[in-house]
């Protein structure tokens, strides 16, 4: 993928491959548009001394605060020290990233080249630019390349575009053929430019020192704030509470460094990795150092070096038993192997690689291609591991002037080595994109911190006010200037309290550590309050919602169908019917009707000893041959057979030709006694329990053996014979018999199948949707070994592709209905045809097409798979519905698989119709001078979509529906009768993409190449109709799965992704939450890691996350109650020249607001989860008016107890008004009065169910409370003593006493009803009015 220019006048994004156009003609500055539509603008730049100079002066001058403004606005910063000029005159950029408003500064690197610059942009080799340009680009010379590094993306500057650009998918010229490709790195010169070029191959992360990680946290405006306040506090004498906030301040920032350093050495960890590695280089090319420590490579082609050296164009030998992991991506030339690409597909399975054709080579543009769609199947990719490696015994070096010694270490790599085109190295790899995504997600902007952060810029506006208020009044009272200003900006700290936001972490902290005890472990705390809002989970399959691979349920194999054909044959025989007697009209019977049905599931608990039994059938013979035979047997009278033992010996042959295509029709390898290969193969393959043996060298191909393990040895008395009591011997007698007189075959019962030989194999092709293999049968017959002469074919696959391939009377009539219910029942269905070949030559055998071998097969019946759904999966998914919480599928595994778990879990309602997005077919087809820029999921913008329907109204499909594989045509009254009310239909009943879906109990399902190709060519409304609809999104790719996750935020949804594979890694970091279920590379890169594979732990982090954002919501709005009453008591006390006393602010900060904080955070989540999520608008109207009406009472109750207190009899006059006075009457009343209102407010702010249990189920809570309660009490009863002294307090009268305890209860009771019913009214009218 390149970059994209945006074309305004449509609004459409289109893919110009790293070659950037400015849409505005302007010389400094460039917009890049990355892949996933990252937007970057890049400015040139240049530094001004003068500029300079008179920044550094400002910084002293202002003792640091001009530098910490302009740290804070880095763009302004740019803009005071230095002017934008044209780029290609720059020696500094500035980068801004549009996707979190984030700048940058860069400096231009450069170094000198020897070559042609086409060499570095090959793609100008022949395109429209002037004879000079041409001449100058494509001669020898010297140049200065010019490229910076952003994000560990390289960017090169373009001398024809004077634009930078990426160098990803470079491609050099000479790989036009595999010859040529082969030769490798020719020349020092070469290397040394491609090594400046691409850089070293290590994906290295850059670790930030301590320091670095310090100064980021520590220069954040709220700790500058808190640093501030601390200093303010300590000017007051307010040592204690000082130190209490700087000990927590010092605490969250080593807790939240030591987490993110770990974080960054897990994925430096996961990305760096360098090996050993042997290229073939004729000359001494590359690191001279570690070409001296490898003495024996002087003489010989074939280097020793590190992986960090490879280059792209370097051939790698890989060698047996060396190579482990794969450390670049690069094409297989030569050669064949196994890996394992669990970290690209998240499915640990191993994958056979071929070498690529000469064709494929020359036509591939990796500017034009996704490698892993075109070519995967003959490409490495980094990180994967090596499971294999064989070589093809041709040796490429004709070199003979080695020693013996030198040549035979090098027979090795010449003939038993598979060779590979080095093509992207470094971050380039499909691993490093991976890596950079880990690193440089999206930035998620959770609503509650936005407004969390304005509702302390409006409290500040509040202080402000305060502190102009304060000002005037102590210069009334003449207080001198100095206290005047520590009172003023002691407000300050008062309103906007820096406690704050330890406070606001109480929940997250508590859900953190109540997910620990289930084994959930977070790693990013902000994202558990983000938990609380999810409304849409994005699930993977494999390893998630089920089990991890699948397992053979069974199969229905083909049995005879007495009931119908042949007594329908035996009546009119019997009847004398004249119809009979035409033998035209006997065999279109046959051919029209079908003979045969589907037996009962077979497994191992159904116990059906005829399919597992250890005697085989030698008998090769065409089912028409069959038919004709048991025709013949039906009219004549010859009593050689009777009616069952035809049927037993026609059954017996359908077994074992399904025992035999199980047995072979596969592409499985042995390794180290371990077989290798698809999941499903393997399973497969030990269902039948045969044996494989691979074989290099064989005689007419035979190179893969398979045989029944009862023939392994002679050893069978482990086998029940009584419990397979069939009369085989005597029926195959005389069945051999009567074939005999046939003249058919010569078969002698003494005369038993030994193994079958696997000769050809037509590997699976995706859009084929089925494999094929040709197998010859080896006999044992007196102690020899006899090959059969007749060739034979099985073919597997999707149900309706061999349906279509067989002929019609071998399939039975209930095809569509077994293979539905089946399928709804969550079951994947592989169908098994077979031919027999009769004898060809093995060497036109290796050139038979394949179209010729797969048609006109005969049915042999259904393999049944399941993938069996984890044990919560279903009730996780069931409770998720019942919360109003959307759930979809994304996975790369196969569509019909998807669609079939997704309605087993519930994610699809069972009575719900399926429809499936796909290409027409022969629309927006790509050839040769198809511009790559509008190239998206294989297809031009004029291909078509249309929507293959699974069901219709709840009925079965009939045949011709289903199994053609043709799209159901609908009329116009049939688009009306369904819910697709506004789909509009082409000339080919495609899909409009300029039409809006609206659909009712319908759902989609679709491939990652629809999605590309709708994600490109729809507009946002269009394209989001689609997604909102779509269930099943399967074949995903790894970057396709993220950027699914980025589509749904940008529509307002809150995603999580749960996931457990190397490929999720991408969309777990991008998500609003990511989960992983496993602990190896998803875990590095998702907040969330679950060590139980139970789906629940998502219900666990949504509880937990909606029990912390209330928590938060909660503590916030009493953190604020608490500010504003203090305020009100502090500027109440500032009128008479007063405050309260520092042991006062002691108390209630240390001894009463954080414990009160602390507990009422402990609340437990809710045991189930409601179908409405908690808001994350703090600046709501519902929000407002709980707060500000809660202010405003416990307001009133303040101004009455000062105005009350001045009334009394006891009453004093404060002694003077310096400013400093403390022991008062108005301080000792304002101070019990405020204590009570922190606890009340603690209170009515506790929200519980439906979110969190009831603030009367949180003990501590409660005994806090309970306690702080009759301190107080005490302390209001308490006569004068030493205590009250401390406190700064006076002894009040009795009757005082007693009336503050009626106005705090008075104040309770109408808060808490304001709060549970007066303002709830209040809000319902308003949404009542406004709607």
């Amino acid at each position: 993928m390149g970059t994209k220019i945006i074309n305004k006048k449509n609004n459409s994004l289109i893919n110009i491959n790293s070659i950037t156009l400015n849409n505005e003609i302007n010389d400094n500055q460039q917009t890049i548009v990355l892949k996933d539509d990252l937007i970057l603008v890049l400015n040139g730049y240049k530094q001004i001394p003068i500029k300079k100079i008179i920044y550094y002066i400002c910084c002293i001058l202002t003792l640091g605060t001009f530098y910490l403004i302009l740290h804070w606005f880095p763009k302004l910063k740019l803009k005071i020290i230095g002017t934008t000029i044209p780029i290609a005159e720059a020696s500094e950029l500035f980068i801004e990233n549009i996707w979190n408003r984030n700048v940058v500064y860069v400096k231009v690197k450069r170094c000198l080249l020897y070559g042609k610059i086409s060499d570095i942009f090959p793609k100008y080799t022949n395109t429209n630019i002037t004879f000079s340009q041409k001449e100058n680009i494509n001669s020898k010379q010297n140049f200065v390349l010019k490229y910076f590094i952003y994000q560990y993306t390289r960017f090169v500057f373009n001398p024809v575009t004077l634009e930078y650009e990426q160098i990803i998918n470079w491609k050099d010229p000479n790989w036009d053929s595999i010859q040529s490709a082969i030769k490798g790195i020719e020349s020092n010169e070469i290397y040394n430019q491609r090594k400046k070029l691409f850089g070293s191959n290590v994906a290295q992360i850059n670790q930030k020192s301590t320091l670095s990680f310090l100064l980021d946290e520590v220069l954040h405006p709220f700790y500058i704030f808190q640093i501030c306040s601390i200093i303010i506090w300590c000017t007051e004498n307010y040592y204690y509470y000082a130190f209490c906030i700087f000990a927590m301040s010092v605490f969250s920032t080593l807790l939240t460094l030591k987490t993110s350093k770990k974080n960054l050495k897990n994925i430096s960890e996961m990305s760096k990795f360098t090996c050993p590695v042997v290229v073939f280089r004729k000359n001494d090319i590359g690191d001279k150092k570690y070409q001296q420590d490898h003495e024996q490579d002087r003489d010989s082609p074939f280097k020793h070096i590190d992986s960090s050296d490879l280059v792209p164009g370097d051939i790698m030998i890989i060698a047996p038993n060396e190579l482990e992991i794969f450390p670049c991506d690069a094409i297989l030339l030569k050669g064949d192997c196994i890996v394992n690409e669990s970290i690209l597909t998240g499915e640990s399975m191993p994958v056979k690689k071929t070498p690529i054709k000469n064709e494929k080579l020359y036509n591939i543009n990796l500017e034009k291609e996704d490698i892993i769609n075109s070519i995967g199947n003959n490409c490495f990719f980094a990180g994967t591991s090596v499971v294999r490696v064989r070589g093809d015994g041709k040796n490429i070096n004709n070199e003979d002037n080695r020693d013996n010694k030198i040549r035979k270490r090098d027979l090795k790599y010449e003939t038993k080595s598979a060779y590979a085109l080095v093509v992207r190295t470094g971050f380039n790899t499909v691993k490093g994109s991976l890596i950079r995504s880990m690193l440089f997600p999206r930035e998620n902007y959770f609503k509650f911190y936005r407004d969390s952060f304005f509702f302390v810029f409006i409290l500040s506006v509040l202080a402000f006010l305060g502190f102009g208020g304060t000002i005037y009044t102590f210069i009334k009272y003449s207080v001198p200037v100095s206290l005047i200003f520590t009172r003023a900006l002691d407000l300050i700290t008062v309103v906007v309290p820096p406690s704050l936001p330890a406070t606001m972490s109480i929940g997250t902290n508590f859900a953190i550590s109540k997910l620990k005890k289930l084994n959930i472990f977070c790693i990013s705390p902000n994202h558990i309050i983000i938990g609380g809002k999810l409304n849409l989970i994005c699930f993977d399959k494999t390893g998630t919602l089920t089990e991890n691979g699948l397992h053979v349920h069974g199969v229905h194999y083909i049995e005879q169908n007495k009931d119908e054909v042949y007594q329908k044959l035996s009546q009119e025989y019997l009847l004398g019917s004249p119809t009979f007697t035409n033998s035209v009209s006997t065999l279109s019977v046959y051919e029209n009707n079908s003979y045969v049905k589907f037996s009962d599931l077979i497994n191992h608990k159904s116990k059906n000893h005829k399919f597992f039994s250890p005697f085989y059938s030698n008998i090769i013979i065409d089912s028409s041959t069959i038919n004709n035979l048991t025709q013949n047997e039906l009219i004549g009278n010859n009593n050689l057979l009777n009616d069952n033992e035809i049927s037993l010996l026609i059954s017996k042959r359908y077994i074992d030709l399904l025992r035999y295509a199980m047995a072979t029709c596969h592409n499985l390898n042995v390794v180290e006694g371990q077989l290798i290969g698809d999941p499903l193969d393997i399973e497969m393959f030990k269902f039948i329990d045969w044996s494989i043996q691979e074989k290099e060298g064989s005689i007419d191909g035979l190179s893969t053996i398979v045989r029944p393990k009862c023939n392994q040895n002679n050893d069978n008395e482990h086998i029940d014979k009584t419990a397979i009591k069939i009369d085989m011997q005597e029926s195959c007698h005389s069945f051999d018999k009567y074939i005999s007189n046939y003249g058919l075959a010569e078969i002698n019962s003494s005369k038993n199948l030994f193994e079958l030989g696997i000769i050809k194999v037509f590997e699976f092709v995706s859009h084929l949707r089925r494999m094929s293999v040709i197998v010859r049968r080896m006999y044992s017959k007196e102690s020899s070994l006899i090959i059969s002469d007749s060739l034979e074919v099985f073919v597997k696959g999707a149900p309706e592709v061999i349906h279509n391939l067989c002929r019609r009377n071998t399939i039975p009539s209930n095809f569509s209905q077994e293979l539905i219910q089946l399928t709804n029942k969550g079951y994947r269905v592989i169908a098994v045809g077979y031919k027999p070949l009769g004898n060809i030559k093995y060497h036109k055998l290796m050139k038979i097409d394949r179209d010729e071998i797969e048609s006109d097969l005969e049915f042999l019946g259904f393999i049944i798979f399941e993938n069996s759904l984890k044990p919560g999966t279903k009730k996780t998914i069931d409770e998720l519905n019942n919360a109003n919480i959307s759930s979809l599928m994304c996975t790369g595994d196969n569509i019909l698989t998807g669609i079939s778990v997704a309605r087993e879990c519930n994610m699809i309602n069972k009575d719900a119709k399926v429809k499936i997005l796909k290409f027409v077919n022969g629309t927006g087809e790509i050839d040769e001078n198809t511009p790559p820029e509008i190239i998206y999921g294989g297809k031009t913008p004029d291909a078509q979509i249309i929507l293959e329907e699974l069901e219709i109204n709840n009925k079965l499909i009939n045949d011709s529906q289903y199994i053609t594989g043709k799209t159901i045509n609908y009329n116009e009254k049939s688009i009306s009768n369904t819910t697709l009310s506004d789909i509009t239909y082409g000339s080919n009943n495609s899909l409009s993409k300029d039409t809006i879906i609206k659909i009712n109990n319908e759902y989609l399902a679709m491939t990652g190449d629809i999605f590309d190709w709708i994600l490109h060519n729809y507009s946002d409304e269009q394209l989001f109709s689609v997604l909102e609809n779509c269930k099943v999104f399967a074949r995903m790719l790894p970057d396709q799965k993220k950027l699914l996750v980025e589509k749904f935020q940008e529509n307002g949804y809150c995603v999580s992704f749960c996931g457990d594979g190397a490929n999720d890694c991408g969309a777990l970091k991008s998500a609003d939450v990511g989960l992983s279920l496993s602990e190896a590379e998803a875990s590095v890169a998702a907040p969330f890691t679950s060590r139980n594979e139970d789906l629940k732990c998502v219900l666990d982090v949504i509880k937990e996350g909606r029990a912390a954002l209330v928590t938060n919501f909660s503590c916030f709005k009493y953190m604020a109650i608490y500010s504003l009453i203090q305020f009100t008591t502090v500027s109440l006390l500032y009128h008479l020249a007063a405050n309260l006393g520092d042991t006062q602010f002691l108390f209630i900060d240390l001894f009463l607001i954080l414990p009160v904080a602390i507990t009422m955070g402990r609340s437990k989540s809710y045991h189930k989860i409601y179908p409405k999520a908690p808001s994350a608008n703090l600046i709501s109207f519902k929000v407002l008016v709980s707060l500000i009406g809660q202010v405003l009472i416990q307001m009133i109750f303040q101004f009455y107890m000062f105005l009350w207190v001045k009334h009394q009899d006891w009453y004093e006059e404060p002694e003077n008004n310096n400013g400093e006075t403390i022991l008062c009457c108005e301080n000792t009343v304002l101070f019990y009065v405020s204590c009570f209102q922190y606890l009340i407010g603690a209170f009515v702010f506790s929200i519980g169910p439906p979110y969190r249990q009831s603030i009367l189920k949180n003990f501590w809570f409660m005994l806090c409370s309970a306690l702080i309660s009759i301190l107080l009490i005490v302390m209001i009863s308490m006569p004068n003593n030493g205590f009250l002294n401390f406190m700064e307090l006076m002894t009040l009268p009795n009757s005082a006493r007693i009336f503050i305890i009626e106005i705090v209860s008075l104040n309770s009771i109408i808060s808490i009803l304001a709060e549970r019913y007066l303002w709830q009214r209040i809000i319902t009218l308003f949404i009542r009015n406004k709607n």
